[in-house]
């Protein structure tokens, strides 16, 4: 063996001894890192391997201080399992950070400022220093306007190059530094030899800058760096404003700002940088705007539809690509690029083809919702993962197609197109079970009542229209198609129960027949409101008495319409609660016949004393008979019902039967006092006016004794608790009432029959409860 062989083999040797104590070093370390104990194995020093002084490897070497005796044990493994590896490069000798895995996954606080902060300050400060070099410079006049310009240039130019240089180099956020810096400089150059200097023209300058702005987004795709492609974008956008002469060129500045954003957008599909979208559709957006605040005129409309269409469809497709075709999940920025983009391009073109072509804007807004309606579809078809996008465009679609109607159609049209669309949008959502369509259809719904209730009412009304007719007007066509597609929702709804949860069937199915409901009765009521406005409008001017007598009367009919109604739409949603079921339908009901009974306390009461009343046959008593009638069909449909909870059940019977005797003692009472009212005529004489006083005291106290009796008497016979009590309490207040009253300012006679009365009813309600006592013990004794 020769001495090149001798030294090839110490070499390789060395080298060998070298891997084998770096690999140790890394197991130890690892076995640190992961608290793994190692077994108790002897170990000694090594004894160093001395090389001879020629061949000695000159890089200093670090070694673990210890070695085992002998090396670990593998566990078997089957031969045919292992296969020869081919040869592997020579390992880099890594840092002892890495090797301790102590260097964190993201940068810390001082890498960031030491290595990427003092480099971006350390730029600035030398453009800016430059900047103020060379303008003691020219001030001074060192140095001419080209040879200003040309210094600029070399020093860009020399930025980029040298960024370039020391990227290969491995330093890559200095050199981003170095090249954003250049590219500042370029575009600063050659703003100045135009605007400052006039060395080159207005079509030249608008070249380079473009040029620069065409490096600059190369540089970032090639380098992988964001904050140059943002400076491109940047020093893109401000060129045309550098370089404006002042005059006017749509063309050429729409075309210029559709490419930039075409290829600043291309540049963020392929890496990815999302920041770039959303700056580069700001910075569309404030030249659109700058331009047509300065340059618009009428004469230019199409050509401003064309371009404002063309940069509306770029950031429109952008969705497409970035979200569809390289399939990344949607997040909150991204919707708002979407809505912006779909909001300021209809308002915009809105703005521009209101005054000449609004009859076509309806049109407009329906091309604009089958275009998000198409893009949802494609969605839907290539990434139905992305739902967040899906309902995006799906509800983009619904705007637009709900704006159609109203900007196209009068009050109450706008009312039935909706009304129709969100019937049409619930069927397509059960059918194709999405919940997004069938949460629209909903939307669109409650934005159909409204604005029933806000137009179509007042459209209608008798105060808005004198020409009113009940029934047969715009707002009962609206409020029939409304409601009647509520009512077809609902039906759809219990059609495809089986593709709809449960909890929201039951929510949609009662409060759409609730919304339905509500629009019938507030167009009646409305109707019949108006009706009795219509008639005492009519009210030929003469005699006061008789303009007053009719104005009542209408204002008791009035009154008497409307509790019929309500008490009518009432008992029907609790009818079909109760029958069917339906929690929501039985609240409905009862909270609509508990208005109604305040209505009657609070207004139909107040015409008891109305002159031209009979006795008993007079619309106050009759509004009063109705809600007794209500609370008796009530405790009806309650009474062993086992389709309702028991703790419902005793509410609603109980607090019925309590409203029941309260109404009708009420209505009793009031029929009584203001029968005798009206008959005192305080022109005859005073002995005949207190002879009406005290016959109506004695006719009060022998209602409330026998109407005690009775609800004692249906107590006992009935079995009922709280009938019996409600009767005591009623007889103990005609007991005080005849001992404190009556016996003090009746006179002789109606003394006599108050107390003879009261006596008798007390006599025969202690014989019942001693005869029910009796009955009682009887059927004890009998068991």
């Amino acid at each position: 063996m020769n001495q090149d062989q001798l030294k090839t083999l110490l070499d390789r040797l060395d080298y060998l001894e070298f891997a084998l104590r770096e690999q140790i070093s890394r197991i130890y370390a690892l076995e640190n890192k992961l608290e793994i104990t190692r077994p108790d194995i002897s170990l000694k020093q090594p004894e160093p391997y001395s090389a001879p002084a020629p061949h000695s490897i000159q890089a200093e070497v670090v070694a673990p201080e210890f070695l085992p005796e002998q090396p670990m044990m593998i566990e078997e493994q089957d031969a045919a399992a292992i296969e020869p590896q081919p040869p592997q490069p020579p390992l880099e000798v890594e840092s002892e950070e890495e090797v301790s895995g102590i260097i964190p996954e993201k940068r810390d606080l001082e890498s960031l400022i030491g290595g990427t902060w003092f480099n971006r300050i350390g730029i600035f400060a030398i453009v800016l220093g430059a900047g103020y070099f060379l303008r003691e410079a020219f001030r001074r006049g060192w140095i001419g306007p080209q040879g200003r310009v040309m210094i600029g240039i070399a020093a860009g130019l020399g930025l980029i190059f040298a960024g370039e240089k020391i990227r290969s180099r491995g330093y890559k956020n200095y050199a981003y530094g170095l090249s954003g810096g250049g590219i500042s400089i370029l575009y600063l150059t050659f703003f100045a030899a135009y605007d400052r200097y006039q060395l080159i023209s207005q079509l030249m300058a608008f070249l380079l800058m473009s040029l620069v702005t065409a490096a600059a987004v190369l540089l970032a795709a090639r380098y992988d760096a964001l904050v140059i492609a943002i400076i491109g974008l940047l020093g893109g956008f401000l060129t045309p404003y550098m370089v404006s002469s002042g005059v006017d060129n749509q063309s050429g500045l729409f075309t210029y700002i559709a490419l930039l954003d075409a290829g600043v957008l291309a540049v963020a599909y392929f890496k990815q940088w999302r920041t770039l979208n959303y700056l580069a559709f700001i910075g569309t957006i404030i030249i659109s705007g700058g331009w047509m605040d300065e340059y618009y005129a009428p004469e230019k409309l199409w050509t401003t539809i064309f371009f404002f269409t063309l940069l509306f469809l770029i950031f429109a497709v952008l969705a497409v690509f970035h979200n569809i075709v390289k399939r990344k999940p949607t997040i909150a920025p991204d919707l708002g690029l979407i809505f912006s983009n779909a909001g300021f391009y209809f308002g915009t073109s809105y703005f521009l083809l209101e005054n000449k072509y609004h009859p076509y804007l309806g049109l407009f807004a329906i091309v604009m919702s089958a275009f998000y309606l198409g893009l949802g579809y494609l969605t839907y078809t290539r990434d139905r993962e992305d739902k967040y996008l899906i309902m995006t465009f799906i509800g983009l679609a619904a705007i637009f197609l709900t704006l159609a109607v109203p900007i196209q159609l009068d009050q109450h049209w706008v009312t039935m197109s909706w009304a129709l669309e969100g019937l049409v949008l619930t069927w397509i959502g059960l059918k194709s079970r999405s919940l997004q369509l069938r949460a629209v259809s909903a939307i669109i719904f409650f934005i159909s009542f409204s604005h029933w209730l806000m137009f179509d009412l007042a459209e209608s009304s008798f105060g808005y229209n004198q020409s009113f007719n009940p029934i047969f007007n715009k707002r009962a066509l609206s409020a029939v198609i409304l409601a009647g597609s509520l009512v077809i929702a609902a039906i759809l709804y219990q059609k495809f129960k089986e593709q709809v949860e449960l909890r929201e069937r039951q929510f949609f199915l009662a409060g759409l027949i609730v919304v339905a409901n509500l629009v019938t009765l507030i167009w009646l009521s409305s109707d019949v409101i108006d009706l009795f406005n219509k008639l005492r409008m009519g009210i030929p001017e003469g005699d006061v008495n008789a303009v007053e007598y009719l104005r009542d009367r209408y204002n008791n009919f009035e009154a008497l319409s409307l509790t019929a109604l309500w008490t009518t739409f009432g008992l029907s949603g609790l009818i079909v609660g109760v029958r069917r079921r339906v929690w929501g339908a039985r609240i409905g009901g009862l909270l609509l016949l508990g208005l109604t009974i305040l209505k009657v306390l609070a207004v139909d009461s107040g015409h008891f004393e109305d002159k031209w009343h009979r006795l008993i046959l007079n619309p106050t008593f009759a509004s009063f008979l109705i809600v007794i009638a209500a609370m008796a069909v009530t405790m009806r449909l309650y009474f062993h019902n086992e389709n309702v909870h028991k703790d419902e059940h005793r509410l609603v019977f109980n607090g019925s039967m309590i409203l029941f005797n309260v109404l009708a003692l009420i209505a009793l009472s009031a029929e009584s006092l203001s029968y005798f009212q009206k008959q005192i005529d305080y022109s005859k004489p005073y002995e005949e006016q207190r002879e009406l006083s005290l016959a109506k005291q004695l006719t009060l106290s022998v209602i409330w004794t026998l109407y005690g009796g009775i609800m004692l008497f249906f107590g006992i016979r009935r079995v009922n608790r709280l009938l019996r009590w409600m009767g005591l309490g009623l007889l103990a207040i005609s007991i005080v009432k005849v001992f404190l009253v009556d016996l003090s300012s009746l006179d002789t006679i109606y003394r006599i029959a108050s107390i003879i009365v009261l006596g008798a009813m007390l006599l025969a309600v202690s014989f019942l409860y001693q005869q029910w006592q009796k009955r009682t013990e009887e059927e004890k004794a009998g068991k």
